[in-house]
């Protein structure tokens, strides 16, 4: 942990350099830093029982899936619709939008692998930071999906390996089925095909969101790098990319990547939450309150949104509104574990202990149970986390 922590250090050190002076050769920073983490790597591996690497089972993989968040206040978007005329029923029936990722990065919360994981995606994101630029999105670039041949059986085959991965039951499989539409249709034989780019760009977007999911963050960011890169007009995979950077830490690059977006979809619910949750992690709670309001505008079924403004509102000592903002949220969501959470911390720090206990009786979610979980990955604000921590504790706060 010592060396990792000096390790971090060097690259947030190396990272405000390479921002201030962009030209400045960050290489020799980064192969320290670099180190510093390899010998971090060897004493967790070292401490492990046997001092081997250990493998999950896929019973044991399952399982830590389904302990994962069942909804997050991250949006990772999925591209639903295969780059087809001729989809199969299953495929067109697209869930509205936004459509919340089904888990947030459970690995970066488990165990010891933790450190690891936060110090390859520092120095992997520290390499990149002297040479990025901000995106820019052109919607006129997208190609016509009637220009495509309904009847090319190449098509209907990716169409048909699409609709299964969508339907995959576990993230490996997931996995495996985008990199095999990745791997199949990304040669040059096909290149003169219309939709070759539109597809491989879905593909690549979908795999970098399993990927996050399953806590492999540069493997994701290099998926979402590329979707840009060949389908320059997409915004999913600039919003997608954006979270990845903010689960490395990397507020700035993700405000970006949401701004981006939000030029040329002004009115995305998604983005204008995400930016939010980029700028609460830079302390900009004000700003952040702005962004939640309007995604909470834009799209009132996107109930995350309206949580996070109630507990930014309680960060801003504005506890009345928040409260308020919460009851309206259960009258309408009244199972709905984030809100009925929230509500039991702030009327905990209230003093109005009775229903604060009342409220957490009907939290169906073991993870509120876990402060750690609660600031780490769902990422409350600290007051309401604070809160919460001292229900949990049984500790009244409101003396």
């Amino acid at each position: 942990a010592t060396h990792a922590a000096a390790a971090a250090a060097a690259v947030a050190t190396e990272h405000a350099d390479v921002r201030a002076h962009p030209t400045q050769d960050c290489k020799p920073a980064l192969a320290s830093a670099a180190a510093l983490f390899a010998t971090a790597a060897g004493c967790l591996l070292e401490a492990r029982p046997g001092g081997q690497q250990q493998t999950q089972t896929q019973e044991e993989a399952r399982a830590e899936e389904a302990r994962a968040p069942l909804a997050a206040a991250h949006v990772l978007r999925e591209q639903r619709r295969p780059p087809s005329a001729a989809l199969p029923a299953a495929a067109k029936s697209a869930p509205p939008l936004p459509r919340v990722a089904r888990a947030e990065y459970p690995e970066l919360a488990a165990s010891r692998r933790a450190l690891l994981y936060a110090a390859a995606a520092g120095v992997q994101l520290a390499g990149r930071v002297a040479m990025a630029e901000r995106v820019s999105i052109d919607l006129a670039l997208a190609p016509d999906p009637n220009t495509y041949d309904a009847s090319d059986t190449q098509l209907l085959e990716a169409t048909e390996l699409f609709a299964r991965a969508l339907q995959a039951p576990d993230a490996a499989g997931e996995e495996a089925l985008w990199t095999r539409i990745v791997e199949g249709y990304r040669g040059d034989a096909l290149r003169d095909k219309p939709w070759r780019n539109d597809l491989l760009s879905r593909a690549l977007g979908n795999r970098g969101n399993v990927r996050s999911r399953m806590g492999k963050l540069s493997e994701a960011l290099d998926d979402y790098e590329a979707a840009i890169a060949i389908a320059p007009w997409a915004p999913d995979p600039v919003l997608n990319r954006g979270v990845v950077y903010e689960a490395m830490g990397d507020y700035a690059l993700a405000m970006d990547d949401y701004q981006a977006v939000l030029q040329v979809v002004p009115d995305d619910p998604a983005a204008y939450n995400n930016l939010g949750n980029a700028k609460a992690g830079l302390g900009r709670y004000a700003e952040a309150l702005e962004d939640y309001r309007k995604a909470a505008f834009l799209a009132p079924q996107f109930a995350f949104a309206g949580v996070n403004e109630a507990v930014t509102l309680w960060q801003l000592d504005e506890r009345r509104d928040a409260i308020r903002r919460v009851r309206s949220l259960l009258r309408r969501y009244p199972e709905f574990p984030d809100a009925r959470a929230a509500l039991t911390a702030m009327l905990w720090a209230e003093g109005l202990e009775a229903e604060a206990e009342g409220e957490w009786s009907r939290v169906s979610d073991a993870r509120y149970k876990d402060i750690e979980w609660v600031t780490g990955t769902r990422k409350w604000p600290p007051a309401t986390a604070d809160a919460l921590n001292s229900f949990l504790e049984l500790r009244s706060v409101a003396s």
